[in-house]
């Protein structure tokens, strides 16, 4: 599936509709496919509410970015992909590099490491559109602070933990309570 092109053409100012947008099936429920959901769904809520920036452009570079992290590095390297996703996301938004002074560097890695702790305090194993999720809340919680903007950002409801034997059930914050 393009995740670009889904963007582009039903893209909203919601970051967890984009998300649901590019993580629903026939999308896996699991692998480095959400590594640049993240990204894309926040680049595209972003610019809707101000569309300042070439859009296509932005998403192509973020997936690009997004496309060299490791699959697994969830457990593999202590560090989610989908985490990392919110990173990229700040970086490209703001036009941050590995040489940028200033806050903006720093603000990259402060909205990472939040996602990655929202994610480690749930634990595991892994499930990808969980830890989406929890990445894309993490940027829409601070994008006010570390962007001067407040993100739109419903809220998640999962409806396939029937297709995650690693389901961590009742220990997730997404899941349906009947």
């Amino acid at each position: 599936m393009d995740l670009v092109a889904v963007c582009l053409e039903k893209g909203t100012e919601d970051a967890m509709r984009n998300l649901r947008l590019l993580t629903a099936p026939p999308a896996p429920m699991n692998g480095p496919m959400h590594h640049r959901a993240v990204p894309l769904a926040l680049i595209t809520s972003y610019w809707h509410a101000d569309p300042f920036f070439d859009l296509e452009a932005y998403l192509r570079e973020a997936e690009e970015r997004a496309a060299s992290l490791p699959e697994a590095s969830c457990g593999y390297c202590g560090c989610c992909g989908a985490a990392v996703g919110a990173g990229i996301f700040h970086s490209v938004v703001t036009r941050t590099g590995p040489l940028t002074r200033g806050r903006r560097w720093g603000n990259g890695n402060i909205l990472t490491s939040e996602a990655l702790r929202r994610i480690g305090e749930v634990g595991g194993p892994r499930c990808c559109k969980r830890d989406s999720a929890l990445a894309v809340q993490a940027a829409c919680d601070m994008s006010e602070e570390l962007l001067g903007r407040r993100m739109a950002c419903s809220d998640f409801v999962c409806g396939r933990s029937d297709a995650n034997p690693e389901c961590i059930g009742s220990r997730c914050p997404f899941m349906v309570r009947k």
